[in-house]
């Protein structure tokens, strides 16, 4: 845990004059990234973005360490997890559920699942969550990543009382 805290330390203490990542890119790229952020960028790559509001440290299913980054300005969540034995971090998701960051075809939070079925063609939507909290989620069919496994998806959740988009996540996704 020594190490997630240098980073998330690290992190926070960003040197660049950026308020908010935003100022780098607003748009949402399918299977790579948002908000300038892309999967695959180190640390020392996201500190130039600028400092997050808070971050957290903790564990994946597997028990992998990763740092939790929430920024303001953006309203996203970035999320870097340890991906190589010798303690790289690097970004494995970026969500937001802020409607202002929008796909070249005008997709984002708050699109309605017709038209982002219609714009975005090729995408495998599924029922998930429970009965309790039911939804869909709207998944693209993601690109080869620089890893040896897995790809690169886009992931859109939606509300099943609204029938819009309330969550979208860039995600590096284990085959």
């Amino acid at each position: 845990m020594r190490r997630t805290r240098a980073i998330a330390l690290a992190l926070a203490t960003g040197t660049t004059a950026l308020a908010a990542p935003a100022a780098a890119r607003a748009a949402i790229d399918l299977d790579v990234g948002m908000a300038g952020f892309e999967l695959g960028m180190t640390v020392d790559e996201v500190s130039k973005l600028g400092p997050p509001t808070t971050d957290a440290q903790d564990r994946n299913r597997n028990g992998t360490p990763r740092v939790r980054l929430y920024y303001a300005g953006p309203k996203v969540q970035v999320i870097l997890e340890q991906t190589d034995p010798d303690g790289t971090f690097t970004v494995t998701s970026v969500a937001t559920r802020r409607g202002l960051e929008k796909t070249p075809r005008g997709v984002g939070v708050g699109t309605a699942e017709r038209n982002l079925r219609a714009k975005i063609p090729g995408l495998t939507c599924v029922r998930a969550g429970t009965t309790r909290a039911p939804r869909r989620l709207c998944i693209t069919r993601g690109k080869k990543n620089d890893t040896a496994i897995g790809v690169n998806a886009t992931f859109f959740e939606i509300s099943n009382r609204t029938k819009r988009v309330v969550r979208i996540s860039v995600t590096r996704t284990v085959d």
